[in-house]
Parts: C-alpha cells; structure tokens; sequence
C-alpha cells in the first residue's frame, strides 16, 4: 500500500515537474515575442553611396531618400535595373529623412529641419514644405493618417492635410520575467505601413518590429543579421528601408550605404 502510494506520487511529480518546465518554456516564448522568418525571392544592386533613410516601392520604380547634412538627396529608380529617373538634392541645411507617397505626392520628413517637404511624386520637385515641431525619423501612411517616429518609442498619428498630431502611442515589447511584462522600444527609425502593421527599423541593430497600430504592442520581430553581416555589419551601415510590395506580398529591404538590397517574403509558421 505504502508502495503503491508512493510510486503514484513520483510518478505525479514526474509528470507535475514536466508540465512546469512546457509552462516555463511558453513563458519565455511569450517574453520573446513571435520570431519572423524570411525567404529571399530577389537580390539586386544598391548604391552603395546613399545614406539610406527612407525607402518605398511606386509601382516598378523605388523613392530613396538619402541623409546627412551638406548632400541629402531624394532618387526614383527603376526596381529592374536602378536606372535613375529623377532626382533632387536638398538644401545644404537640410538632411533627409523618411518618405512616404500619397496619391501624387510625395512626403518626406527633415531631421532637425522641422519641415516636411511635399513633393511630386515622379519629377520629385518641392510644392510645398508644411511645419512641425520635433525631429523626424520615419515616415508611412495607414490609408488615414501618417504615421511618423521621431527616435523615441512613441509614434504620432497624424492628419493628412495639415500635418497635426491626432493620436500617439508608445511602442512596447514583451520583456523576461514574466508573459505579462513589458518595456518600451525606442530608436525607432524607418516605418512601412502593411499588412495592417507598422513595420519599424529599430536603429543600430538588425531587427524589423511589427506593431500593433491601435496598442503599440510589438507583435513580432524580424531578425535580418545575416543580411547586415553582408553588407558591412558596422555601426554606419546598419539596416533601414522597408517597402512593401502588396503585388508579391513581401518587403524590399536595404541599409545605409549597402551595396545590396533584398526582396524577402515572410514565411507563415509552417513554412
């Protein structure tokens, strides 16, 4: 009896004991939050020379913005063969950040300029410059509002006429401890707006974050080391530029004076 007893209780425990360690390991999957995986579909050239800070796709063409003061500059290429369409330099003053296009104009954010300019979107001629307070990083557009970071962890929600702040949320991951965790991500650079996401650059590392646009929750990561190995692996030619491409459902990537850019599709769990 006494026997019977305890074996029951090993057995129990052994069984206790495994069901703690599958809590446990959910936990820290949870504290993780979900890793991305990617495929390569195309690999092609880049100008090594551009100062990458904004990248996105207008059909078959590419709009790059490059940065640093004294030669920012805004390309239209082709995305077959980077044949260079248009370009435009900006004042010597000014150094450029992210972009995004709306309709027939093109929007590209200034670092410490407190301007965003208006562009056309295919000759890339300024029509107007609209005024805003605080430095700009990245730039996207919802369908609604911009979307635009400024290095912090928050992102501000802005209108599409005036280019006022509407709404803004803080961008959070999960953190170890415990799945309820979280602490805030800063250094948020360059953003696409896709798939119902915010896709965000996180500067000087080698991760893409998707958010939740309504709780700022990072909702999974995208981890593209292998890629920034290829390119340099240095503190300057770190990772920045998605554009999405919503025909192939996949994302043009690239970073500051890499020579390569890549078209990545993101894989489904069972791929």
């Amino acid at each position: 009896m006494w026997d019977a007893f305890t074996l029951f209780t090993k057995s129990d425990l052994r069984q206790s004991f495994r069901a703690c360690l599958c809590c446990l390991a959910l936990a820290t999957a949870a504290a993780q939050g979900e890793e991305l995986r990617y495929r390569i579909l195309e690999e092609a050239a880049h100008d090594s020379a551009v100062f990458t800070q904004g990248l996105e796709l207008d059909g078959q063409t590419l709009v790059e913005s490059s940065g640093l003061y004294g030669s920012s500059f805004i390309r239209r290429y082709q995305v077959a063969d980077n044949t260079i369409l248009a370009q435009n330099k900006l004042p010597r003053k000014h150094f450029a950040e992210g972009l995004t296009i709306v309709g027939q104009d093109l929007f590209l954010l200034t670092w410490r300029e407190n301007l965003l300019y208006v562009l056309d979107k295919n000759t890339l001629k300024a029509r107007a410059k609209i005024p805003y307070k605080g430095e700009g990083w990245g730039l996207c557009f919802d369908g609604s509002h911009f979307v635009m970071s400024n290095g912090s962890a928050q992102l501000f929600f802005r209108d599409r006429k005036h280019f006022k702040v509407k709404r803004t949320i803080t961008v959070n991951e999960p953190a170890a401890g415990s799945p309820q965790a979280t602490k805030t991500l800063s250094y948020l650079n360059e953003l696409e707006c896709a798939e119902r996401a915010i896709w965000a650059n996180v500067w000087q590392t080698s991760r893409i974050v998707k958010i939740n646009p309504l709780s700022g929750r990072v909702m999974a990561t995208l981890d593209l080391s292998e890629l920034v190995s290829k390119n340099g692996g240095n503190f300057r030619s770190v990772l920045n530029g998605i554009a999405y491409d919503s025909e192939r459902k996949a994302f043009w990537v690239t970073g500051k004076n890499w020579s390569r850019r890549y078209l990545i599709e993101i894989l489904s769990e069972n791929e």
